[in-house]
């Protein structure tokens, strides 16, 4: 309708109690409607880290970054896609960190290096579980050779459960009350 009015806008007053004209422009605008969508969803899909992304955008940043993405969920698929754009050099520890922040959240992950050891220390949270693969592949790409990568899952500890009577933790089993998120 918006694009309609601007169409008869361009014409002088009289046009407009004209059929023809209003049939003309009515088709017209559902046209320009119809474009304006495809424009949109265009720019939606240039960036997978702006919202708005649907499965053609994704087919597509998976085909130009040749990945396999078959078996994945929508959202994995995105956050594949976002793993593999994060991987842009140099690779120092700020850089590494503000990956992971962008992957997993600031409080998502805890980093550590051991320099002496050369070795690499990354917990994921509990809730980037369904992420580990994809943050372990991005991690082992990016660390250097010669250091040493040692990724894990924080998982629920007994702190967390301190101030539940026994009756309230009998209702769940052991790996329960580890993996799920409280």
């Amino acid at each position: 309708m918006q694009n309609r009015n601007r169409l008869f806008d361009c014409l002088p007053p009289i046009f407009e109690n004209i059929r023809e004209f209003q049939c003309i422009f009515d088709a017209v605008a559902a046209a320009l409607n119809r474009l304006s969508a495809g424009l949109s969803q265009c720019a939606a899909n240039r960036s997978v880290f702006a919202d708005g992304i649907n499965q053609a955008g994704i087919d597509r940043w998976g085909q130009a970054l040749k990945l396999n993405l078959d078996g994945l969920s929508f959202d994995e698929k995105i956050f594949e896609i976002k793993t593999r754009l994060l991987e842009q050099r140099p690779y120092n520890i700020a850089r590494i960190k503000g990956m992971l922040e962008k992957l997993c959240g600031k409080d998502g992950y805890q980093f550590d290096v051991d320099p002496a050891g050369q070795t690499v220390h990354v917990k994921l949270a509990l809730a980037q579980k369904a992420n580990f693969d994809s943050v372990k592949n991005l991690l082992e790409r990016v660390i250097p050779a010669n250091m040493a990568l040692n990724i894990v899952i924080m998982y629920n500890v007994y702190d967390k459960f301190a101030g539940t009577t026994h009756d309230a933790l009998t209702e769940s089993t052991h790996e329960k009350m580890r993996s799920d998120l409280l």
